[in-house]
């Protein structure tokens, strides 16, 4: 695994405020003062806050990584889909999937895995799932335990459905704290986000369509939903024809979880463009 390390010195802090505050006349020993009482006040709150520092850290954890595109020469790609399952999609793009042979990851909400039991097992049938929280809240702020019961609750529900456990975490809006990035790690959980995307917000079919063909590329992973409150009749729409023109291009749709495994088996050494690994 690739670390990513800043280019930044260690400094003291107290060193360094109280050399700079004999050096100004005291101007920024005030600044010193205010800096640890912020400090003292985020320890405070830190078990509310969306840091992923803490008592909520969970023991041993080193690094965690965040994919949006893997990184491999192979002419690979895949298929995933967010926010289902839903009574008016899913079984569609099933079948879509199931007429070209194509494997694909669903990254679900607990709360519609609870509703739609009998959508959620034939999902995981054949394709792979992924953990998309429990009820789909923005994870941008969200503390550790919010994250924890989120992604947690979702796991129980999906693992006690579909008999399969969540083999990644998407967060809804690709939007994460700190804290959510330490709590999917410490579940066992990559965070997966997205390449390009299915364009559900009034873009036409046949944009869609020629947009994505152009932008998929070796290790591209393509975004779009079974659910939700997105327009994915543009989905139904464009999914047979994009997988012909993509494959036309002579790139293969495999599984989100084959796609991963590509890219660590071939990232080159030196500094990362797709993967980044935090601790």
């Amino acid at each position: 695994m690739i670390r990513v390390t800043p280019t930044i010195l260690p400094v003291d802090r107290r060193h360094f405020f109280t050399r700079a505050g004999l050096l100004v006349g005291g101007g920024l020993a005030g600044a010193a003062t205010s800096a640890g009482v912020e400090e003292y006040r985020l320890r405070e709150n830190i078990a509310t806050s969306g840091q992923a520092v803490g008592r909520y850290r969970p023991a041993g954890l080193a690094s965690t990584t965040i994919t949006y595109r893997a990184p491999t020469t192979a002419p690979i790609v895949a298929l995933t889909f967010d926010d289902g399952p839903s009574e008016r999609y899913t079984n569609r793009i099933l079948n879509i999937l199931d007429r070209h042979n194509i494997p694909a990851t669903f990254f679900l909400i607990g709360a519609h895995v609870i509703r739609y039991p009998s959508l959620a097992q034939r999902v995981a049938e054949r394709h792979e799932i992924g953990n998309h929280t429990w009820t789909h809240p923005n994870m941008s702020l969200a503390s550790a335990p919010t994250a924890t019961s989120q992604l947690s609750v979702a796991a129980k529900a999906i693992s006690t459905v579909t008999g399969r456990p969540p083999i990644a975490f998407r967060p809804p809006y690709g939007a994460f704290s700190g804290a959510t990035a330490m709590v999917a790690a410490g579940l066992g959980y990559s965070i997966v986000l997205w390449d390009f995307e299915f364009n559900q917000h009034g873009e036409s079919a046949a944009d869609n369509l020629d947009r994505m063909v152009r932008a998929a590329r070796p290790g591209s992973i393509i975004l779009g939903h079974d659910g939700g409150t997105l327009n994915c009749e543009v989905v139904v729409e464009v999914l047979p024809p994009l997988i012909d023109r993509i494959r036309t291009r002579g790139f293969r749709f495999v599984a989100l979880s084959d796609l991963l495994v590509a890219g660590r088996d071939s990232t080159p050494p030196g500094p990362p463009s797709d993967v980044v690994s935090t601790v």
